[in-house]
Formats: C-alpha cells, structure tokens, sequence
C-alpha cells in the first residue's frame, strides 16, 4: 500500500455551521456490536445544530480514500483499539481536533488501551467523550448519556402462559446462563429460556484454535451444558441468526424478562466497561435484570435477587419506558456533542 497524504490542499471555505467528521468502523464487519452503536450515535448527531456532521464508515480493506481529516474543524472517531485496528497512526496527527468516542465506557476512559504504540487513548485524543452517566467530567473528558433506540411499533405480545425468559450478544464465556436456568427452575413450572448469540465478524471463517474461534467454540460447549441443567417443563431454545435492532427489540419485547447476568472477572478484565446490551434491552420496554457489578453501574434500578421479584416489578417497567421515550434520547446527545466541540472550538 502506497503512502497517503492526508495533509489538506484546498482551504476551507467560511462556514456557520463546524464541520465535524465522525468515522465508524469497521464496515466490513457489520456483525460487530461497536459498529452498530456507531451507526446509532452517528445518527444521532443528524440531531446537532451547531456541527455540520458527516458520517463516514472506515473499512479495514480499504484505507486509501479516507476524508482529509484538516478538511474538518474536529474529527470524531467510534474508537476501540480492535476495531479500528487498520487506521493509520499518522491519519490523527492531522487532525485539527482529533475526538475519541469511547462506547466502551470504562472507568477510566483515559487508560483505555489504543492500537498502536504503548500509549493509551488519554494521550492519542485531545478530547474524550464516554456515554457513561455515572462518570464525573473533566476538561478533556466529557460524560454523555448513553441512547436508547427509539421503541419501534410493537407487535402484540404472544401469551402461552409461559414464562419468557429472553438474553442476546455475542458469545462470551461469561454470561452466567447457568445461573438463569438455575433460577428458572426453581420459581417456574414451565417456561422457556431464549438466547440470541450470533457469531460476531470477528469470528466468522476463523478455523485455528488460537485464533478468537476459540471464544465462540467454547461458548457452543457451554450452552450445551446449559440445556443440561434445564428441568422437565423448561426449555432453552439457542438462535445463531443476526438480527436488525428493530428485530432485536422486537424479540425482546415478546419476553416476560430480558436478563443479562456475568461473572465479577468481567468487570476487572474490561476496565469496568459498561453493559451495551441493555441499552436495546431498555428499548423493548419489558422488565429487565442484570447483575450487580461495576458494568451495571448505571443500571441499579434493574438488580433484583431473583427472576419473579423482576417480572413484577411495575416500578422497573414504568422506569424503562421513561428512559426509552426521554432521558436517553438522540436530541439529549446531540445537545451534549454540541457543548463539547465548541467548547474546544
């Protein structure tokens, strides 16, 4: 690959509106829970009236035509140091701002690692920004709230009188579904525990055991031994098939609970990052449980000691929607993207 000059050419002519570039990535891998927030909170700044935002999505098979990042007032990158793997170390020297969006949200987004170097994300962006609701603003780092996808129109709930006991993502390890089907059998006569793990991009045609085909087989040995544990009277039921969001929540939306339970480990191997799954969770609008550690950390209405406690919580329910239709929305971002920029600008 030849060398690319990413030094602008042209001036910039005067504008009222910032021009602010936000790179996705990576495109050739849309089975990739990064990408897609990155799509949603890309669309979200379609809400911004101070900044002139173009969206572009960076794929890791072709890096030569990236936009010229000085042709832009402050560059936004959805970055994680895996999926934006391909990007080239100079490409954000020329950046006038150079913004990291860290979806993560750990801890301490500052320390979070970057792709090339022994450096940290703290030291690669002039800004950062986390949608962490519990953490505390600095200077050069900035808390948004995170978004919940619009509730689509729901199609009417399927009752068996069954209890629905629903869970999506990408295989890991540490989803603790033993647990769930632990607590199935003991408070339910019948009931099915559905799960929705698609193999992600990243592991897709990966066929080396040292390779990250190692998480995804290991995750197929574990449902199996799942199934195992199940009573007479509870089903588990394993889909592998990759759905749109609105097919997501509207899957969600048939449950009479959507769980989301992991090992402490978890936490203390991602720094603390925040559970993404429950923001399509919320938007389902149906009761929801998740498990008490420093991921969960802005979700303490959603703990309860066990699955009946969760279901008949209206209070939780009422919570949902209210988080769904307002306080989590694009507009509240898009207000938040506005402040950090010309705060910098």
């Amino acid at each position: 690959m030849g060398q690319v000059d990413y030094a602008s050419t042209d001036a910039t002519d005067s504008v009222l509106k910032k021009k602010v570039l936000f790179l996705n990535a990576d495109a050739a891998k849309p089975q990739c829970a990064l990408y897609q927030a990155g799509k949603r909170y890309g669309a979200a700044m379609d809400y911004c009236e101070e900044l002139d935002v173009t969206y572009y999505e960076v794929s890791s098979t072709q890096t030569e035509t990236l936009p010229t990042p000085s042709d832009y007032d402050a560059v936004i990158f959805n970055y994680q140091h895996s999926s934006m793997k391909m990007m080239p170390g100079e490409y954000f020297s020329h950046c006038s701002l150079a913004i990291g969006f860290l979806y993560e949200a750990r801890q301490k987004p500052q320390d979070s690692p970057m792709h090339f170097g022994d450096q940290t994300c703290g030291q690669l962006f002039d800004i950062l920004i986390s949608p962490d609701p519990t953490l505390e603003s600095t200077p050069n780092i900035w808390a948004t709230d995170r978004i919940v996808p619009r509730a689509p129109r729901f199609l009417p709930v399927i009752l068996n009188g069954r209890h629905i006991v629903s869970t999506f993502g990408f295989p890991s390890p540490w989803k603790k579904l033993d647990e769930v089907v632990r607590m199935m059998n003991a408070e339910f006569e019948s009931g099915t525990f559905r799960l929705n793990f698609p193999r992600a991009s990243h592991q897709e045609g990966t066929v080396n055991r040292d390779s990250q085909n190692d998480q995804y087989e290991d995750m197929l040995v574990l449902l199996a031994e799942v199934k195992a544990l199940a009573k007479p009277g509870i089903e588990v039921v394993v889909t592998h098939d990759f759905m749109s969001e609105e097919e997501l929540i509207q899957w969600l939306h048939q449950s009479d609970l959507n769980v989301f339970l992991s090992q402490e480990t978890r936490a203390a191997e991602t720094g603390g990052a925040l559970l993404a799954s429950a923001d399509v969770a919320i938007a389902a609008q149906r009761p929801l449980m998740v498990s008490d550690n420093s991921e969960t950390r802005h979700l303490k209405n959603f703990i309860f000691p066990d699955l009946t406690t969760a279901i008949d919580s209206q209070k939780q329910l009422n919570l949902a929607t209210e988080l769904a239709s307002a306080n989590c929305s694009p507009d509240n971002f898009a207000r938040r993207i506005d402040e950090c920029v010309n705060a910098f600008l």
